[in-house]
């Protein structure tokens, strides 16, 4: 959080929201840091929505907005936000201001304006259709979907010298023979996240104890939550139907043991590796 006589900028966790208030007129210098403030934690929660209290709203100075319109705006699409929120009254005295920004902003973002926080919130979920952040189970028909994100990612699967063709029939096998599961989480029609499991049988349990070896979430839609919803799912889809799970991760991966770790993963060390078991 910060905040100073100008401005008050903070990031609300459970609307992944960054929220920045105007409290007073304020250019150059005293204008652009509480913006960079707004941008470090747009920067730190990917894909967050901006919403900017302007109802102390004023007319920027024309340095500051060339100043936003070549780097705050060109840095603002690099944090996976799509949503600009203005808060305002029905009629504000800064409306030549306001349709200015409007006119950039939608060049690159949904821009949505209303005179309550709580009414951009319902614009917002009406608008993108999120569905929840769907997960599912991956099928045939999920090939395409499946086989761009191995290509993105080939060289942990082995395959980085075959191309999309031999991939996609690597894969058609698996998924056809369940030789593995697959878990996708979606924003809209896009494909975030995933992860992939392989069983493995013993001689003493006709229940497989599943690995989950392959576990990524775009860098663009972190902290938001994907991550958390995959693991719930596949704990419960898996409920009753395997005997545990192991997971291998480097364990010189501070980040990746802290997520499983608060996910309800319990650590072990063997050779280079640490297993969590569920």
């Amino acid at each position: 959080m910060f905040e100073n006589e100008f401005a008050k900028i903070e990031y609300i966790e459970k609307d992944n929201v960054v929220f920045h208030v105007w409290k007073k007129e304020c250019h150059f210098e005293d204008y652009r840091k509480p913006i960079m403030e707004s941008l470090r934690l747009l920067c730190e929660h990917k894909g967050s929505i901006f919403i900017a209290d302007a109802r102390n709203g004023f007319e920027d100075a024309k340095e500051d907005v060339e100043w936003g319109f070549s780097y705050f705006l060109s840095a603002l699409k690099k944090t996976g936000c799509k949503v600009w929120g203005f808060i305002l009254p029905e009629i504000s005295e800064i409306e030549g201001e306001i349709d200015l920004w409007t006119k950039e902003i939608q060049k690159n973002f949904k821009v949505i304006r209303a005179t309550s926080y709580e009414e951009i919130l319902r614009k917002t979920n009406k608008q993108t259709n999120r569905k929840d952040n769907m997960i599912k189970v991956a099928d045939m028909t999920d090939l395409e979907n499946v086989t761009k994100i191995v290509m993105k990612y080939r060289k942990f699967y082995g395959v980085e010298n075959q191309n999309e063709n031999e991939v996609k029939d690597f894969l058609k096998e698996r998924i056809k023979n369940n030789q593995s599961q697959i878990f996708l989480a979606f924003d809209d029609s896009c494909v975030v996240g995933f992860i992939q499991l392989y069983p493995s049988y013993s001689t003493v349990s006709l229940k497989p104890q599943w690995i989950l070896n392959d576990f990524y979430v775009d860098e663009n839609f972190r902290k938001q939550g994907y991550g958390r919803k995959l693991m719930a799912y596949v704990k419960e889809y898996f409920t009753n139907k395997a005997k545990g799970f192991i997971l291998v991760t480097d364990k010189t991966n501070e980040t990746a043991k802290k997520f499983y770790e608060v996910n309800g993963w319990k650590t072990g060390e063997y050779d280079f590796y640490t297993f969590f078991y569920g």
